[in-house]
């Protein structure tokens, strides 16, 4: 699902097969998307966007140019990412109106405090396994590629123990990006992402159905600027702890420690565990990784709301172990199937580092 509104169009049937010219504007958009345009024909016409329900893409907005798109993510200067509960709102005389009251109506589970991994897995668990159930009962036929992580290990337990109707793939697990056969293989939408999202090369190109991992990392709470203002407040060096788990192979850390060479890892502006809890819920309402291109039915269990809150209620040291050694991924695995643990490459990699050695 991709779409575009300018003054300047793209003009590319391949990206955007359909266009509405609205006076001034040219809304450029895919097949998936379904205009919500209003009052059409008459003098007070308009067309509206409006992010879903704690969606899987962001709007992004250049005042400079006039543009709006669903996939910048900032990798074009002059872009912002706007709340998502803006309803932006363009007309044919070239203005647009965003209107940011649209209520946040999300009520977070109660989740108590100081739990256990077992506890959290558990709970966690449950919403995973009742979105898993319900999609892959409507008689979509569905494939999981799995990657020899823990975001599909989870998922493939999840598959196992319930005896859903679900293909397990693992034939793209070593197909590195960025490479020649793999960009081969993907889809107009797909190459022209690689320039502003970058996880869109995480995408197997080839299955019209896939239950994917993504947002496993985010959701799960593993990434670093999400834990740092809580840690602050539990007396723990997050950063200090993530060197010494490189020693021990712990799961995430070598992996977070390089990225960090690319991202510098900084403490949140927080002043109470509270708003740091409200901090990186915060960063996950405005996170988007991967959504549904080139004609495929992506399904993202993880992009689930309830997940993270059942996470931050971890007592710190249970936060702690499962931030460097992604140990709620590895206790719900065992809840599930404990057999797919043997399928886990541990420590996490960067695949496309890998693949330029």
């Amino acid at each position: 699902m991709l779409y575009r509104v300018s003054k300047n169009p793209v003009n590319s049937q391949k990206i955007f097969p359909n266009i509405l010219i609205l006076g001034q504007w040219y809304i450029e958009y895919d097949n998936d998307v379904i205009l919500d345009y209003q009052n059409a024909g008459t003098p007070d016409e308009y067309v509206q966007f409006q992010l879903p329900e704690y969606s899987l893409w962001q709007h992004f907005w250049n005042p400079d140019t006039q543009t709006l798109d669903n996939y910048n993510k900032n990798k074009d200067p002059g872009f912002i990412q706007l709340s998502p509960f803006t309803i932006c709102k363009f007309y044919p005389n070239g203005t647009n109106d965003f209107d940011e009251t649209y209520p946040d109506t999300y009520v977070p589970p109660d989740t108590g405090s100081n739990l256990t991994i077992e506890e959290a897995a558990y709970e966690i668990n449950k919403c995973l396994t009742k979105s898993m159930i319900d999609e892959t009962t409507k008689g979509t036929h569905y494939e999981l590629y799995i990657t020899e992580g823990y975001d599909t290990g989870v998922l493939r337990s999840i598959v196992n123990k319930h005896d859903l109707p679900v293909n397990i793939r693992d034939d793209a697990k070593h197909l590195h990006w960025p490479g020649a056969e793999y960009h081969r293989l993907c889809g107009p939408q797909q190459k022209f992402l690689k320039k502003y999202c970058e996880e869109c090369y995480q995408l197997p190109p080839q299955p019209k159905n896939l239950i994917s991992g993504f947002m496993g990392g985010q959701e799960m709470v593993r990434w670093p600027i999400s834990l740092m203002g809580m840690f602050k407040f539990y007396d723990i060096d997050y950063l200090d702890e993530l060197e010494k788990g490189i020693d021990k192979d712990f799961y995430c850390c070598k992996f977070l420690y390089d990225l960090g060479k690319v991202v510098t890892w900084h403490t949140p502006d927080v002043n109470s565990i509270e708003e740091a809890k409200e901090y990186a819920s915060n960063v996950l309402l405005h996170t988007s990784e991967m959504w549904s291109i080139d004609g495929m039915n992506l399904f993202v269990p993880y992009r689930n709301r309830d997940i993270h809150h059942w996470v931050l209620a971890l007592e710190p040291q249970a936060l702690l172990k499962h931030a460097l050694e992604s140990s709620l991924h590895e206790e719900m695995i065992k809840q599930n199937d404990p057999k797919v643990l043997k399928t886990i490459r541990s420590p996490k990699i960067n695949r496309s580092k890998e693949n330029s050695k």
